[in-house]
C-alpha cells in the first residue's frame, strides 16, 4: 500500500532536480522570460497532445473505454467541487484578485506535473487515463476560466472551448483507439519521440517560472500559503473520500487523485498575464504548491491506497 507513494516521492525528487536545472538556467541567463513563455507553449501546444495521442495507440478495450469516460465525468465532478469551494472562500465582494485566488485553486498541474507522474507510475495506460481530466479541464477552464478572468466571459466561445490542443489531442486519441486502424509506424514514432521530452522540458519551464520571484514572498505571504492549503490538502481529501466509494478501478481512481492532488496550474499566471491581472500572486501560488506538492503528493497518494486496502 505505500508502493504507490514511495514511486510518487521518488518520481518527485526526480522533477525537482530537472526543476532545479530549470532555476539554474534562468538566473544564469539562458532562458529568459520570452523563452520560458514560448517554451511554455511548445509544451501546452505540442508536446503534450503528442504525448496524449501516443497513449491511445492501442488496442481496443471495453473496460478501458469505461474507464476513459468515467473519468471524463468524475474530472468534471472534481472541478465543480473546487469551483463551489473557491467560490465560497474567494467571494468577489472581498477580494480585489479573487479571479486570480479562484484560478489557483481550481485548476491544477495535471499536464506539466501529473502527466510525467502518471507515465513514471504506469506508463502510457497513466497518460491515457490521464487524458480523461485534462480533456475535462481544459472544457472547464475554457468555459467557467474564461467566464471568470474576462468579465462577463465576454471572450468565452464554442471554437476556444473545442479548438485547443487540449481537447483536440484528446478527440484524435479516442478516434485512434477505438478505430481498427492505427497510426502509421513513422507518424507514431515522431510523435512518441517528441512526447519523449515532455517531462525534462516541463521541469525546466516551471524551474525558469519560480526563478522569476524570490523565496521568501511566496513563503511569507499568508494568502499564498491559505490558496496553496485549499489546492494541496482540502480539495485532494474531499475527492479521496468521495472517490472511496465510487465503483472505479483502483488504477483509475489513482490516476485522477494524483490530477487533483498536483499543485497549481502554470495556466494561473499565464491567463493573469494574457488578462492583467494579479501575475505575482499566481506565479507565486504555482511556485510554493509546486514546491509542497512533493510531501503532499506522496502522502495523499500512501493514505489512499491504504484506505482502499481496508
Amino acid at each position: 500500500m505505500l508502493e504507490y507513494g514511495i514511486i510518487i516521492f521518488n518520481q518527485m525528487i526526480v522533477m525537482v532536480l530537472l526543476v532545479a536545472a530549470g532555476y539554474f538556467f534562468y538566473k544564469k541567463g539562458i532562458i529568459d522570460d520570452p523563452a520560458a513563455e514560448k517554451l511554455s507553449r511548445l509544451l501546452s501546444t505540442y508536446i503534450i497532445p503528442a504525448s496524449i495521442i501516443v497513449s491511445f495507440q492501442r488496442p481496443y478495450e471495453s473496460a478501458l473505454a469505461k474507464d476513459l469516460f468515467s473519468l471524463f465525468l468524475t474530472g468534471l465532478g472534481s472541478f465543480l467541487l473546487s469551483i463551489l469551494l473557491a467560490q465560497k472562500v474567494y467571494p468577489p465582494q472581498k477580494f480585489a484578485n479573487y479571479a486570480d485566488r479562484q484560478m489557483c485553486i481550481i485548476f491544477t498541474n495535471n499536464g506539466f506535473l501529473a502527466f510525467p507522474l502518471l507515465e513514471g507510475m504506469f506508463g502510457s495506460l497513466g497518460v491515457f487515463l490521464g487524458s480523461a481530466h485534462l480533456a475535462a479541464m481544459n472544457l472547464v477552464l475554457w468555459t467557467y476560466g474564461v467566464y471568470l478572468m474576462e468579465e462577463n466571459g465576454k471572450q468565452l466561445s464554442l471554437k476556444k472551448i473545442v479548438a485547443n490542443p487540449g481537447v483536440l489531442a484528446f478527440l484524435c486519441g479516442v478516434i485512434v483507439f477505438v478505430s481498427p486502424v492505427k497510426l502509421p509506424h513513422n507518424i507514431f514514432l515522431a510523435l512518441k519521440y517528441l512526447s519523449g521530452i515532455m517531462t525534462p522540458l516541463a521541469m525546466i519551464v516551471l524551474g525558469s517560472f519560480i526563478a522569476q520571484i524570490s523565496v521568501k514572498s511566496y513563503f511569507n505571504d499568508y494568502s499564498v500559503r491559505q490558496a496553496s492549503f485549499y489546492r494541496l490538502i482540502v480539495i485532494p481529501a474531499v475527492t479521496m473520500l468521495i472517490l472511496y466509494f465510487l465503483p472505479l478501478a483502483l488504477t483509475a481512481k489513482i490516476v485522477l487523485l494524483v490530477a487533483v492532488a498536483a499543485p497549481t496550474a502554470v495556466v494561473s499566471p499565464m491567463f493573469a498575464k494574457i488578462y492583467h491581472t494579479d501575475y505575482l500572486f499566481s506565479t507565486r501560488v504555482v511556485a510554493l504548491s509546486t514546491l509542497l506538492s512533493i510531501i503532499t503528493l506522496p502522502l495523499i497518494i500512501t493514505v489512499f491506497t491504504y484506505l482502499s486496502s481496508l
